[in-house]
């Protein structure tokens, strides 16, 4: 089974599902009545659990708050709505699930790299953050209508498109929304609306700056990665980085084509980069996504494999071919398209922005 986390609801029909996941557990957290809630998969995250009355909150993921923070914001939680301001005032690129009285509610970041999924299994709702966790635990197969849109539209789906699920029955929950379970019902909420334009570009550009700076600052003196594909996004947080970084590690690949201009912008921010270490990859270079069979095994965002290889010798970042299989991954490109970090031999964060 992948790696990732499942949540249960509390009822006695879902133990039937703990059953399938519970042995391969890395970590459960469990309800008061001793069944399982949240069940992480594989090498687990960092995980934050504090509970305050008939309040619970776990949060996985990077959240660079201390216990007795995240504790003063769950006093102050009445019901799943109240989650909304704590959402806001939590850092980091994290999900967070919540239990209040009987009502259980789970979200993913906003930016949409920490995803939410759910499907519904013996009259319960399962959740996952990966989509194909709940196929394996309920037996869906491939929707081949969804499989049929990504084969004629390719790498560019129009919304909402890319956001379906590749499961039959196994449905995505919005970034800006949560799913709240309330004894075997489960309704999306929208918990997150973009603000009033109040702020002038250049007071919203200093309150971007200073979340990115906080996410840094919890990263000080570690080896730090970062895309620096000549945007100006992959290009501000390489220079936010560079300062915090003992090491950085900064990543591109060749354009193909010639009139694309964003190498003449990397190279002119990279020479200002002078302590990074910089690695451009050429299209050819490049190998077929499925070329190599143990890479469809391994799967596409395997950042843990990459993480071991950044953390090997020099010559092994740039000649390992399993790291250009992975740099090689349109989605595992897509994934790392902003700040990230490899922090110990566990994994890695996935992000250093809010979300």
């Amino acid at each position: 089974m992948a790696p990732g986390f499942v949540v249960l609801p509390d009822t006695d029909t879902a133990e039937c599902a703990a059953t399938l996941v519970v042995p391969r557990a890395g970590e459960v957290v469990r309800y008061r009545s001793g069944r399982p809630w949240v069940i992480q998969l594989g090498a687990p995250e960092p995980v934050l659990r504090v509970t305050a009355g008939r309040v619970a909150v776990v949060v996985i993921g990077f959240c660079p708050v201390t216990t007795v923070r995240l504790e003063a914001l769950a006093g102050r939680v009445r019901s799943v709505q109240d989650i909304d301001e704590m959402a806001r005032r939590l850092p980091g690129s994290f999900h967070l699930v919540t239990s209040v009285g009987n009502e259980v509610r789970v979200q993913g970041s906003l930016s949409g790299l920490r995803k939410v999924f759910h499907t519904r299994a013996a009259g319960d709702v399962l959740v996952a953050d990966r989509a194909d966790v709940l196929a394996e635990i309920t037996g869906r197969g491939v929707d081949e209508q969804a499989l049929a849109v990504r084969v004629v539209c390719g790498g560019v789906l129009p919304p909402p498109l890319g956001e379906r699920s590749m499961w039959r029955d196994v449905f995505p929950v919005p970034p800006d929304h949560c799913l709240v379970l309330d004894r075997g019902r489960a309704r999306v909420v929208r918990w997150w609306t973009p603000p009033a334009p109040a702020l002038s570009l250049s007071e919203g550009a200093a309150v971007v700056r200073e979340a990115l700076t906080d996410a840094l600052r919890g990263r000080q003196g570690r080896r730090m990665s970062a895309d620096l594909s000549g945007g100006l996004d992959s290009t501000s947080l390489c220079f936010l980085a560079a300062p915090h970084a003992s090491e950085l590690l900064t990543f591109r690949v060749a354009e193909a084509e010639a009139g694309n201009d964003d190498a003449v912008f990397a190279a002119h921010a990279a020479r200002r980069l002078p302590g990074a270490e910089h690695l451009v990859v050429a299209q050819e270079d490049l190998p077929e996504l499925f070329a190599d069979s143990a890479l469809a095994e391994r799967g596409l965002l395997d950042v843990d494999a990459l993480h071991r290889q950044l953390h090997a010798p020099r010559a092994d970042i740039t000649a390992t071919a399993h790291v250009e299989n992975l740099i090689g991954c349109e989605a595992w490109l897509r994934a790392t398209r902003r700040f990230t970090e490899r922090t110990d031999s566990k994994g890695s964060d996935d992000a250093a922005a809010s979300p």
